[in-house]
């Protein structure tokens, strides 16, 4: 009809009408939406990116600083570490302290949840397990605190290439796996920064904005391993910092983090982990 008659228009929406689909985003975006089969290929490269970067960066490690020529392949020396929930930890101590004040010379130990042995954590999967954290629900923080030398950026190296490799269940889980050096985080710096900074190869088309996109539209299926959290610098510590924010939970709520740190060194100030080994 209205090829036939030029003159009759198609009724136009009050503005009721068309502030009900700003609010409900049917009309009048604020951004224009990359197309559906664009954003998938734009999320695949950027795995085969980190990918390719983690295995670059993370396959050998350099033990002798004075000897640059000098590396060992990670999978080679690579130790499962010993899982011990921070509570046993603790009650260890006490009953050490009163077992000395009574005088007694006999050593206590106190086992893993009182399974009567200590469980290995052969991978982060094992912290995900109900069976071995005891937890309901899957976790979205872990702190892992060990005293320095322990092999706490090591196992993560380790655990980032497998992940990104799909040899993990965790890797299967996350569609993106983001390690982060908390020593190189720069005061000021935001997430996206960090993760154009030292997760993917410098490409023409990625920066910061890219980065967030990508973020985005993923931010329930992301894995943050934050590695040395001790080694923050303390301007980087303050609230309203990226890292705080993170978390807090003020920035991708919806993410895993798996955070590590020498004993003591204030990540609780900014979350409650979920699970504390």
């Amino acid at each position: 009809l209205k090829d036939k008659f030029e003159e009759i228009d198609t009724p136009k929406a009050s503005c009721s009408q068309q502030k009900r689909r700003r609010e409900d985003g049917d009309q009048f975006p604020a951004k224009k939406r990359v197309p559906r089969k664009e954003e998938d290929l734009q999320m695949e490269e950027f795995q085969r990116s980190v990918k390719r970067y983690y295995e670059l960066k993370l396959t050998y490690i350099k033990p002798l600083i004075w000897n640059d020529d000098f590396a060992l392949a990670i999978s080679d020396i690579f130790t499962s570490l010993e899982l011990i929930p921070r509570e046993a930890k603790e009650r260890k101590m006490s009953k050490d302290y009163i077992a000395s004040q009574q005088g007694k010379q006999r050593k206590v130990r106190i086992d893993y949840l009182g399974s009567g042995q200590r469980k290995k954590l052969s991978s982060l999967d094992d912290l995900f397990n109900p069976d071995v954290t005891g937890l309901t629900t899957p976790p979205r923080c872990i702190l892992i605190e060990g005293d320095a030398g322990v092999g706490k950026t090591t196992f993560l190296s380790k655990e980032a290439i497998d992940a990104v490799s799909q040899k993990t269940e965790l890797g299967r889980r996350h569609d993106i796996i983001l390690l982060i050096r908390l020593r190189e985080v720069r005061e000021g710096e935001t997430i996206e920064e960090m993760v154009l900074d030292q997760c993917v190869p410098e490409l023409k088309d990625v920066d910061v904005d890219f980065v967030e996109a990508i973020l985005q539209r993923n931010k329930s299926r992301v894995l943050f391993l934050l590695d040395g959290y001790d080694e923050l610098q303390p301007e980087a510590r303050l609230a309203g910092q990226a890292i705080p924010k993170l978390l807090s939970g003020k920035m991708y709520p919806n993410s895993t983090i798996v955070i590590t740190s020498r004993p003591s060194a204030g990540v609780q100030q900014h979350t409650r982990p979920d699970c504390h080994v």
